[in-house]
Protein backbone atom coordinates (compact mmCIF):
# COMPACT_ATOMS: atom_id res chain seq x y z
CA UNK A 1 0.00 0.00 0.00
CA UNK A 2 2.79 2.43 0.89
CA UNK A 3 4.56 1.92 -2.43
CA UNK A 4 1.36 2.46 -4.39
CA UNK A 5 0.55 5.57 -2.35
CA UNK A 6 4.02 7.02 -2.90
CA UNK A 7 3.77 6.38 -6.65
CA UNK A 8 0.36 8.04 -6.84
CA UNK A 9 1.54 11.10 -4.94
CA UNK A 10 4.64 11.39 -7.10
CA UNK A 11 2.52 11.28 -10.26
CA UNK A 12 0.17 13.91 -8.85
CA UNK A 13 3.04 16.17 -7.82
CA UNK A 14 4.57 15.96 -11.30
CA UNK A 15 1.20 16.77 -12.82
CA UNK A 16 0.57 19.92 -10.80
CA UNK A 17 4.11 21.23 -10.36
CA UNK A 18 4.33 22.92 -13.79
CA UNK A 19 1.12 24.85 -13.08
CA UNK A 20 1.86 26.13 -9.59
CA UNK A 21 5.12 27.15 -7.85
CA UNK A 22 3.94 25.33 -4.70
CA UNK A 23 2.63 21.89 -5.74
CA UNK A 24 0.74 21.50 -2.44
CA UNK A 25 -1.92 23.86 -3.78
CA UNK A 26 -2.49 21.67 -6.81
CA UNK A 27 -2.63 18.54 -4.67
CA UNK A 28 -5.23 20.24 -2.47
CA UNK A 29 -7.41 20.91 -5.51
CA UNK A 30 -7.25 17.22 -6.38
CA UNK A 31 -8.52 16.44 -2.87
CA UNK A 32 -5.65 14.06 -2.14
CA UNK A 33 -4.54 13.29 1.42
CA UNK A 34 -1.77 15.75 2.17
CA UNK A 35 0.85 16.47 4.84
CA UNK A 36 2.92 19.65 4.62
CA UNK A 37 6.70 19.45 5.12
CA UNK A 38 8.81 22.61 5.34
CA UNK A 39 5.76 24.70 4.49
CA UNK A 40 4.09 27.57 6.40
CA UNK A 41 0.85 26.88 8.25
CA UNK A 42 -2.23 28.96 7.60
CA UNK A 43 -4.23 30.14 4.64
CA UNK A 44 -5.65 27.63 2.20
CA UNK A 45 -3.45 24.82 3.55
CA UNK A 46 -4.41 25.27 7.20
CA UNK A 47 -6.61 22.15 7.12
CA UNK A 48 -3.61 19.83 6.74
CA UNK A 49 -1.13 18.45 9.25
CA UNK A 50 2.42 19.73 9.00
CA UNK A 51 5.95 18.75 9.93
CA UNK A 52 8.50 21.55 10.26
CA UNK A 53 11.90 22.10 11.78
CA UNK A 54 12.52 25.08 14.04
CA UNK A 55 14.77 26.69 11.44
CA UNK A 56 14.49 30.12 12.99
CA UNK A 57 15.73 28.96 16.40
CA UNK A 58 18.59 27.07 14.77
CA UNK A 59 19.64 30.14 12.82
CA UNK A 60 19.51 32.22 16.00
CA UNK A 61 21.84 29.76 17.73
CA UNK A 62 24.30 29.91 14.83
CA UNK A 63 24.37 33.70 14.76
CA UNK A 64 24.66 33.95 18.54
CA UNK A 65 27.66 31.60 18.43
CA UNK A 66 29.51 33.89 16.03
CA UNK A 67 28.61 37.04 17.95
CA UNK A 68 29.85 35.42 21.18
CA UNK A 69 33.15 34.69 19.44
CA UNK A 70 33.53 38.42 18.74
CA UNK A 71 32.64 38.49 15.06
CA UNK A 72 31.15 41.71 13.74
CA UNK A 73 31.80 41.46 9.99
CA UNK A 74 29.39 38.63 9.27
CA UNK A 75 28.00 37.58 5.89
CA UNK A 76 25.01 35.42 5.02
CA UNK A 77 25.16 33.02 2.07
CA UNK A 78 21.67 31.77 1.24
CA UNK A 79 19.33 30.70 -1.55
CA UNK A 80 16.25 32.17 -3.17
CA UNK A 81 15.29 35.70 -4.21
CA UNK A 82 16.03 38.62 -1.93
CA UNK A 83 12.34 39.49 -1.62
CA UNK A 84 10.25 36.33 -2.19
CA UNK A 85 6.44 36.36 -2.23
CA UNK A 86 4.79 35.49 1.12
CA UNK A 87 4.88 31.76 1.72
CA UNK A 88 7.45 30.99 -0.97
CA UNK A 89 11.00 29.99 -0.08
CA UNK A 90 9.72 29.35 3.45
CA UNK A 91 12.80 27.67 4.92
CA UNK A 92 15.29 30.30 3.66
CA UNK A 93 13.01 33.03 5.03
CA UNK A 94 12.83 31.37 8.45
CA UNK A 95 16.59 31.00 8.65
CA UNK A 96 17.10 34.59 7.54
CA UNK A 97 14.75 35.79 10.26
CA UNK A 98 16.64 33.79 12.85
CA UNK A 99 19.99 35.23 11.81
CA UNK A 100 18.59 38.75 11.87
CA UNK A 101 16.97 38.15 15.28
CA UNK A 102 20.49 38.08 16.70
CA UNK A 103 22.56 40.23 14.36
CA UNK A 104 20.36 43.32 14.21
CA UNK A 105 20.09 43.82 18.02
CA UNK A 106 23.89 43.46 18.10
CA UNK A 107 24.18 46.32 15.63
CA UNK A 108 25.44 44.04 12.84
CA UNK A 109 24.20 44.58 9.29
CA UNK A 110 25.23 41.38 7.50
CA UNK A 111 26.31 41.31 3.88
CA UNK A 112 23.73 39.01 2.27
CA UNK A 113 24.38 36.98 -0.86
CA UNK A 114 21.34 35.30 -2.45
CA UNK A 115 21.62 32.57 -5.05
CA UNK A 116 18.60 31.89 -7.24
CA UNK A 117 20.10 28.62 -8.39
CA UNK A 118 22.39 26.19 -6.57
CA UNK A 119 24.78 25.51 -9.44
CA UNK A 120 28.10 24.31 -8.08
CA UNK A 121 30.41 26.43 -10.21
CA UNK A 122 28.36 29.55 -9.60
CA UNK A 123 28.29 28.91 -5.86
CA UNK A 124 32.06 28.69 -5.52
CA UNK A 125 32.56 31.78 -7.69
CA UNK A 126 30.02 33.72 -5.66
CA UNK A 127 31.67 32.63 -2.42
CA UNK A 128 35.04 33.74 -3.77
CA UNK A 129 33.67 37.21 -4.53
CA UNK A 130 32.12 37.36 -1.06
CA UNK A 131 35.51 36.70 0.54
CA UNK A 132 37.54 39.26 -1.41
CA UNK A 133 38.00 42.96 -0.85
CA UNK A 134 39.09 45.09 2.10
CA UNK A 135 35.82 44.67 4.00
CA UNK A 136 35.62 40.91 3.67
CA UNK A 137 33.68 39.10 6.41
CA UNK A 138 35.41 37.29 9.22
CA UNK A 139 32.50 34.83 9.43
CA UNK A 140 29.84 33.42 7.10
CA UNK A 141 26.45 31.95 8.01
CA UNK A 142 25.36 29.50 5.30
CA UNK A 143 21.92 28.22 4.38
CA UNK A 144 23.20 24.66 4.08
CA UNK A 145 26.24 22.48 4.65
CA UNK A 146 26.65 22.29 0.88
CA UNK A 147 26.96 26.08 0.59
CA UNK A 148 29.33 26.08 3.56
CA UNK A 149 31.53 23.58 1.72
CA UNK A 150 31.68 25.99 -1.22
CA UNK A 151 32.74 28.80 1.12
CA UNK A 152 35.49 26.59 2.55
CA UNK A 153 36.67 25.74 -0.96
CA UNK A 154 36.76 29.41 -1.94
CA UNK A 155 38.62 30.26 1.28
CA UNK A 156 41.24 27.62 0.50
CA UNK A 157 41.69 29.01 -3.02
CA UNK A 158 42.20 32.49 -1.54
CA UNK A 159 44.64 31.26 1.11
CA UNK A 160 42.35 32.11 4.04
CA UNK A 161 42.90 29.95 7.12
CA UNK A 162 39.81 28.46 8.76
CA UNK A 163 39.00 29.26 11.52
CA UNK A 164 41.97 31.59 12.20
CA UNK A 165 40.96 34.08 9.49
CA UNK A 166 37.44 32.95 8.62
CA UNK A 167 34.68 31.16 10.55
CA UNK A 168 31.99 29.24 8.68
CA UNK A 169 28.68 27.82 9.94
CA UNK A 170 26.47 25.50 7.92
CA UNK A 171 22.96 24.16 8.44
CA UNK A 172 21.50 20.61 8.40
CA UNK A 173 24.41 18.56 9.84
CA UNK A 174 24.45 16.36 6.76
CA UNK A 175 27.00 13.60 6.32
CA UNK A 176 29.14 16.13 4.45
CA UNK A 177 29.66 18.23 7.59
CA UNK A 178 32.00 15.76 9.30
CA UNK A 179 33.89 14.89 6.12
CA UNK A 180 35.03 18.47 5.53
CA UNK A 181 38.46 19.64 6.69
CA UNK A 182 38.17 21.06 9.25
CA UNK A 183 34.84 19.46 10.26
CA UNK A 184 32.00 21.90 9.91
CA UNK A 185 30.25 23.78 12.69
CA UNK A 186 26.58 23.50 11.76
CA UNK A 187 22.98 23.37 12.93
CA UNK A 188 21.61 19.84 13.15
CA UNK A 189 18.10 18.92 12.15
CA UNK A 190 16.69 15.38 12.44
CA UNK A 191 15.69 14.63 8.85
CA UNK A 192 14.89 11.01 9.73
CA UNK A 193 12.36 12.11 12.35
CA UNK A 194 10.95 14.66 9.91
CA UNK A 195 10.44 12.09 7.20
CA UNK A 196 9.07 9.49 9.60
CA UNK A 197 6.52 11.86 11.09
CA UNK A 198 5.41 13.03 7.66
CA UNK A 199 4.93 9.43 6.47
CA UNK A 200 3.03 8.48 9.62
CA UNK A 201 0.69 11.45 9.33
CA UNK A 202 0.08 10.75 5.66
CA UNK A 203 -0.77 7.09 6.31
CA UNK A 204 -3.20 8.15 9.04
CA UNK A 205 -4.80 10.68 6.69
CA UNK A 206 -5.27 8.01 4.01
CA UNK A 207 -6.84 5.61 6.50
CA UNK A 208 -9.22 8.26 7.81
CA UNK A 209 -10.21 9.18 4.26
CA UNK A 210 -10.97 5.56 3.43
CA UNK A 211 -12.96 5.15 6.64
CA UNK A 212 -14.94 8.31 6.00
CA UNK A 213 -13.59 9.91 9.19
CA UNK A 214 -12.88 13.65 9.55
CA UNK A 215 -9.33 14.92 9.17
CA UNK A 216 -7.27 15.60 12.30
CA UNK A 217 -4.78 18.42 11.99
CA UNK A 218 -1.51 18.04 13.86
CA UNK A 219 1.40 20.48 13.95
CA UNK A 220 4.90 19.08 14.51
CA UNK A 221 7.84 21.45 15.12
CA UNK A 222 11.11 19.58 15.54
CA UNK A 223 14.02 21.11 17.47
CA UNK A 224 17.43 21.99 16.10
CA UNK A 225 20.83 21.87 17.77
CA UNK A 226 24.04 23.82 17.20
CA UNK A 227 26.98 21.43 16.70
CA UNK A 228 30.31 23.22 17.21
CA UNK A 229 33.24 21.71 15.36
CA UNK A 230 36.38 23.05 13.75
CA UNK A 231 35.29 25.82 11.38
CA UNK A 232 34.51 28.50 13.98
CA UNK A 233 36.86 30.40 16.25
CA UNK A 234 37.43 33.86 17.73
CA UNK A 235 37.36 36.84 15.38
Amino acid sequence: MRAALAAALERAARAVAPRHPRPAYGLRKRRLPLVLVDEPDGGELDAYSSVNVDDRAGARAAAAHLVALGHRRIAVFTVGPADPPPGDWFVPQQRMRGWRDVLEPAGIAPAVLHLDREVEGERVGAARELLTGPGRPTAVLCFSDSLAADVLRAAAELGLRVPAELSVVGFDDSSLAQRLAPPLTTVAQDVVAKGTLAAEELIKAVRRRRAGEPDRVRRHLLPTELVVRGTTGPA
